[in-house]
């Protein structure tokens, strides 16, 4: 893989795409236009316009069962013993979800293999944490 560093100046979906494509990651571009990263999980990439950093998230829904407490219980347990997401649950019309958020801080640069790792090590996380913590509510 390319070693060229990923910088805020040349930062591009399109160049996030061949990152993974490389790696053979399962990636697509979605109609919203996000990045999606299928790596044991469907992940989605956002640029946002200072293209500092690289915004990471995932969903799960809940099953109607479900109280608001036990999910917000569930995610502070989450957020206590993972250091490397954060997560939060997200009500929505006709349920709620958690929701797995990380920033890759693009800094002074960042190597493809770095974020590739990243984004693997990021994507093993939220299943097993949810197992962990919230599987009566899954």
């Amino acid at each position: 893989m390319d070693e060229e560093l990923i910088t805020k100046e040349n930062l591009t979906k399109e160049m996030l795409k061949e990152v993974f494509e490389a790696a053979y990651m399962d990636v697509d571009i979605d109609e919203d236009g996000d990045i999606c990263v299928n790596d044991s999980i469907r992940c989605y990439l956002y640029l946002p316009k200072s293209h500092d950093r690289i915004l990471m998230w995932c969903s799960f829904g809940t099953n109607e069962e479900a109280t608001i407490d036990d999910c917000l219980r569930a995610a502070n347990l989450i957020n206590k013993h993972y250091a490397i997401v954060k997560c939060y649950v997200n009500e929505y019309e006709g349920g709620r979800s958690f929701r797995f958020n990380y920033d890759v801080m693009i800094g002074t640069g960042l190597t493809r293999r770095s974020l590739v790792q990243i984004v693997r090590r990021y994507c093993s996380i939220p299943r097993t944490a949810l197992s962990e913590y919230a599987s009566t509510l899954m």
